[in-house]
């Protein structure tokens, strides 16, 4: 998708925290030894014959988290008092809509509130927002 990775960038400017190498939470961790190690359903840890580096436990921290709608309102935040007199909102159910200067003509989306992540919206989603925030 053109300018996908422009727009992630610019919501990863407006909050670093996105790309910054930490420690996990206990939910994450338990994820990445899944992938690093090799955790089965029972929680067991396989460790593999060579044994896992720790290069393979930063690489997965580095990778970050995903880009929440959080994320996107931050971006939004930093860049609005360069967008002119744009007005913006979210509903409850998700929706986000913003009016242009005139107040008659408007750009909708819908949010995935039940899936937090801003690589598994809808490419519509994406389009807005690349249109909004870029």
């Amino acid at each position: 998708m053109k300018n996908y990775d422009k727009l992630k960038k610019v919501i990863q400017e407006a909050n670093p925290e996105i790309v910054e190498p930490k420690l996990p939470d206990f939910p994450n961790y338990i994820g990445m030894c899944r992938k690093v190690f090799g955790v089965d359903d029972n929680g067991k840890i396989q460790f593999p014959s060579y044994g896992c580096q720790a290069e393979d436990i930063f690489k997965e921290m580095k990778k970050g988290r995903p880009i929440r709608l959080a994320d996107v309102l931050l971006a939004y935040n930093e860049i609005k008092s360069s967008m002119s007199a744009r007005r913006f909102a979210i509903y409850f159910d998700g929706q986000i809509v913003v009016w242009d200067d005139n107040d008659k003509a408007h750009k909708e989306c819908i949010w995935n509130l039940k899936d937090n992540n801003l690589d598994n919206q809808s490419d519509e989603t994406k389009w807005f927002l690349i249109d909004l925030l870029t």
